[in-house]
């Protein structure tokens, strides 16, 4: 009987200081209380909060960047595509210009040889735009990862939340062969 007053007064002492109690604060400006909780973050939760918080700001920044250049690589593609009709356009003519001297005159066909940039131009426009199509590829794929990271972490420190807020009681039986006693072992976890 004693033994057994004595496992429940431990368990009930334990479990009255388990948790902190709240700090009250009075309002600076009349009567009424503010409940402000003291609850101060243990390292472990920290860590997840810090891990979450900075995955988003990272997740989100990439995300941005990633639309800036697949926009970049849009305008990039409308212009590499104009400049590529202009000079499908100007070959015709050129062509079309060659056919008619050559009716007229019996000349061979001339190459032009005035060195059009055009060409070169495209060129430099399909590489950017290439270039910003994948860079903005990249960037998104980073991007949903940090964002999926977050999630995690997220995940991870409601698991840790729900595991520190719970309270075990087990009660394990033990026999001693040598004395031939039964007894117990109480096993409190928070």
């Amino acid at each position: 009987m004693t033994m057994r007053s004595i496992i429940v007064a431990l368990f009930l002492t334990l479990a009255a200081f388990a948790q902190e109690p709240p700090a009250y604060y009075y309002s600076p400006t009349g009567p009424d209380v503010k409940y402000i909780y003291n609850t101060q973050l243990d390292s472990i939760e920290a860590h997840y909060m810090s891990k979450a918080e900075r995955n988003t700001q990272s997740g989100l920044r990439k995300k941005s960047i990633s639309t800036n250049f697949f926009i970049g690589g849009g305008i990039g593609l409308a212009a590499s595509a104009a400049t590529m009709m202009y000079i499908v356009h100007t070959d015709k003519e050129y062509q079309k210009e060659q056919k008619e001297r050559q009716r007229n005159d019996s000349t061979i066909y001339e190459p032009p040889v005035d060195g059009n940039p055009l060409p070169f131009l495209f060129i430099i426009e399909a590489g950017v735009t290439v270039g910003c199509l994948v860079a903005g590829a990249i960037f998104r794929i980073t991007g949903n990862k940090k964002l999926r990271n977050t999630e995690y972490f997220k995940k991870q420190l409601e698991i840790y939340r729900q595991q520190k807020n719970s309270v075990s009681l087990e009660i394990l039986p033990t026999y001693n062969p040598i004395r031939q006693a039964f007894g117990g072992n109480l096993l409190l976890d928070f």
